[in-house]
């Protein structure tokens, strides 16, 4: 059975993505025993990325350095909320050929959160 108290937050660096950090700082310090899970989930590389020279550990490097970035402005967020960084975990992951929303749900299975929270992408 899943817990309430295990959330899954998917972050990127959008301010929508922050927003939701923000709101999820107000509601976890009110719980007892709090495990945020944040995932940073980037998409496959763009079609004509290999074309103009591109390597799949290049791009992975970049992706996880703009994924590090916003992972660690998200912590920053939650602990003014005075939740610990004991209580957050972190995953970065490539699509790797499924949609964003798959891997969330992949990800909220596998950490057995009932909830999950999302910004918008702004489309």
């Amino acid at each position: 059975m899943y817990d309430w108290e295990r959330i899954l937050v998917a972050v990127n660096d959008s301010d929508d993505a922050l927003r939701a950090i923000k709101y999820v700082g107000q509601i976890a310090r009110l719980a007892d025993k709090i495990s945020l899970y944040l995932l940073y989930v980037y998409p496959d590389p763009p079609p004509d990325y290999y074309s103009k020279g591109g390597t799949l550990d290049a791009y992975i490097e970049i992706m996880h350095h703009q994924a590090g970035t916003a992972i660690k402005l998200a912590i920053e967020n939650l602990k003014k909320h005075d939740i610990s960084e004991e209580n957050i975990t972190t995953e970065i992951q490539l699509a790797d050929g499924k949609t964003i929303s798959q891997v969330i749900l992949n990800a909220q299975k596998e950490f057995q959160c009932s909830t999950i929270v999302v910004g918008k992408r702004g489309i």
